[in-house]
């Protein structure tokens, strides 16, 4: 009777364990208009299922109400993979993923990483961003205490506050024709009821072309990490030393409307092989990247900024104005640029 028993007994363990992991692996369904996600188990897959494999995007969450479609087993996730042909991250998406260690991009598509995004994936220690990122929104990032590197891509925008109390960070390499907002990489320190920001330390790898010793504070980096890069960047150094700004930098007017119809190539380049250097084309030419989107109203996803090579000019007209060719306007405008032939 004794020996039923004990069969009985381990019979329904397995099948209860069995049971458990059914319910873990082989999940999927949606998260946006033609956009699934599926869990292996450890691996959560994000896919563009559109039959014509066009651009999709990911559906918004909140955090207060938690409802990602991958919320019940959130503790199970080790990996993301986004796939081809997503343009973003949706808001809170991965926030309190706190076991999520590596995030993989497999395109060039994505251009967007939402409020919240990765909040509190406190064990990720570095993320690749792809080269087109033009948007890393607030708290993207934040509390990612384990994050060890970042390196930003030319031509984003990081909104306040992005990396906010990563504090395992110890390297950051930003391009030079980036755009911060404050305390991207400030640390918030509570004293009684006010809150105080602690500045990022760290090294410095590059950093923007208007970032100086006199504004680097709002951004969340200590004079100290940016003494040392523009002592150690040359005749760089001087140039971003002496970055000035008027109203015209900082108060852009803002306009209510949206121009769907049009599309801006900003091009900003400093440096040459056989001319003399351009100060500040690239400070000129995030000015008016952002009077692009806040005045004229054309959506940031519309608008490509980019310094680099003649190869580089080239490469980026032939692929940009082939996919805008149809249409109705087209805004170009060079800042220091080589006279080149698309």
């Amino acid at each position: 009777m004794n020996k039923y028993i004990v069969l009985l007994c381990t019979f329904f363990c397995v099948n209860l364990s069995f049971a458990q992991n059914w319910s873990i692996v082989n999940q999927s369904g949606k998260c946006g208009q033609d956009v699934t996600w599926e869990f292996d188990g450890t691996t959560l897959y994000i896919r563009n299922s559109h039959k014509k494999a066009e651009t999709v995007y990911m559906d918004n969450y909140e955090l207060e109400k938690g409802k990602t479609p991958w919320r019940k087993f959130k503790e199970d996730i080790r990996r993301v993979v986004i796939g081809m042909g997503i343009y973003n991250v949706g808001s809170c998406a991965f926030a309190d993923c706190t076991n999520i260690q590596d995030v993989r991009f497999e395109g060039q598509d994505l251009h967007k990483i939402g409020w919240g995004a990765f909040y509190k994936c406190s064990k990720m220690i570095n993320i690749s961003l792809p080269p087109m990122i033009s948007d890393i929104e607030t708290l993207a990032f934040g509390n990612c205490t384990g994050l060890v590197s970042i390196k930003i891509p030319g031509g984003a925008t990081v909104a306040d506050m992005a990396f906010v109390n990563c504090t395992g960070l110890q390297s950051v390499d930003i391009a030079k024709n980036v755009v911060l907002k404050d305390y991207v990489f400030a640390t918030e320190v509570f004293e009684g009821n006010k809150v105080q920001y602690r500045l990022y330390q760290g090294e410095l790898r590059s950093i923007p072309s208007d970032v100086n010793l006199g504004n680097c504070e709002v951004f969340g980096l200590s004079k100290q990490s940016v003494a040392k890069i523009l002592t150690n960047d040359g005749k760089g150094a001087g140039k971003r030393e002496e970055v000035a700004t008027s109203k015209v930098d900082t108060v852009i007017p803002i306009t209510k409307f949206q121009r769907y119809e049009m599309y801006a190539l900003i091009i900003g380049n400093e440096d040459y092989r056989f001319a003399p250097a351009v100060p500040f084309a690239i400070h000129d030419a995030n000015v008016f990247r952002q009077y692009c989107e806040n005045t004229l109203g054309i959506p940031s996803q519309q608008k490509c900024g980019l310094p680099g090579t003649k190869k580089a000019y080239r490469l980026l007209l032939r692929t940009w104005s082939a996919g805008h060719q149809r249409q109705k306007q087209i805004l170009y405008t060079a800042c220091g640029c080589e006279r080149i032939k698309p």
